[in-house]
């Protein structure tokens, strides 16, 4: 990127995405354009380290804008962790326990050197604002995206505004039960995030073998079981794989049930279907929609069998939450 004079009444903020194993940092201007980006595998030190990579990453977003004469609004911040209600203290972690009981946003502002406001929240907050910003939920007021990777949450948007509940939790489908059948076993990660993200997949799978089902995936990954993963089924499922097409039709009947409960709960505009299993979400996308139209709310399931009531998959992918957190700034600083 180079100076450019056309750029100098611009606005500006750096969107950072800290998950448990990578940290994107961007400058994204105010409609949505990434004119600077960077990304690193999360360390695993501890807090003083990752915090110090998180501060590096925004630094260098830092130095690139004051070369080029951009003026950043502010820092936004998508974090894998709990931030109680946009407030400073970490104080549940998921992914990234080094982290846990730090204080963010002061750290930052303190070792910066910076005046600017800083914004961070869960992460589960931040998907759907960039979907609605740049993505597949443009101008939604109200709209659900659903985050389906080696865990399982949603990012709720209502009447325009994120929706994030008490202790920043709402969102945390994950721990959907999915029925009585389910209830005689504890789930550490949840139940609906226990057979549905990408681990539990990979899991559901493993077990098949192990009980004497027959796929291409053991020859697939050399005979090493435990090298199996989501995306490896849902390649053997693109080969017509008979284990993997059971699995991906019953995780896809476990996800239509989930969003047939949150369309007759919160009847959105757009229910966006991201995180890296959702990347494959041709596979089962028909088969949800389908569930959604004969076991949800009956208007609501006929608006969405015409298309008024939408299930998509993301456009953005990967860095709908680094669009997000650059959304915060726009959102929460006066222009």
């Amino acid at each position: 990127m180079s100076p450019d004079t056309n750029l100098e009444n611009e606005l500006f903020a750096i969107g950072v995405d800290v998950g448990g194993t990578k940290i994107s940092s961007a400058i994204i201007n105010s409609k949505g354009k990434i004119v600077f980006r960077i990304e690193e595998p999360t360390i695993q030190g501890d807090t003083t380290d990752l915090m110090s990579q998180i501060a590096k990453l925004i630094q260098k977003g830092l130095d690139r804008s004051e070369t080029n004469g951009l003026k950043i609004k502010g820092i936004g911040i998508a974090c894998a962790t709990l931030v109680e209600k946009y407030d400073d203290k970490i104080e549940w972690e998921t992914n990234i326990p080094q982290i846990q009981g730090s204080v963010l946003t002061t750290w930052l502002q303190e070792n910066l050197g910076k005046s600017l406001p800083i914004f961070a929240v869960h992460d589960h907050v931040t998907p759907i604002l960039g979907e609605e910003w740049v993505g597949v939920a443009r101008e939604a007021k109200n709209a659900i995206y659903i985050i389906l990777g080696t865990g399982i949450g949603s990012s709720i948007l209502l009447d325009g505004k994120p929706y994030d509940g008490v202790g920043g939790l709402a969102g945390s489908i994950g721990w959907t039960l999915l029925g009585p059948s389910f209830m005689d076993k504890v789930y550490d990660e949840g139940c609906f995030e226990s057979f549905c993200s990408g681990t539990g997949i990979a899991r559901r799978v493993i077990e098949e073998i192990r009980r004497g089902s027959k796929t291409i995936l053991m020859d697939m990954v050399n005979n090493d079981i435990n090298m199996i993963t989501s995306e490896l089924i849902f390649e053997a499922t693109r080969k017509g794989d008979p284990l993997a097409l059971k699995i991906v039709q019953e995780t896809a009947v476990y996800l239509g049930i989930v969003v047939s409960n949150l369309i007759s709960t919160l009847a959105p505009e757009i229910v966006v279907i991201g995180g890296g299993v959702g990347q494959s979400a041709e596979l089962f996308l028909d088969r949800v929609i389908e569930i959604v139209t004969n076991y949800s709310q009956r208007y609501l399931a006929k608006k969405v069998e015409k298309g008024e009531i939408r299930i998509l998959s993301s456009s953005l992918g990967g860095d709908a939450s680094l669009y997000g957190a650059a959304k915060l700034v726009f959102m929460f600083t006066d222009e």
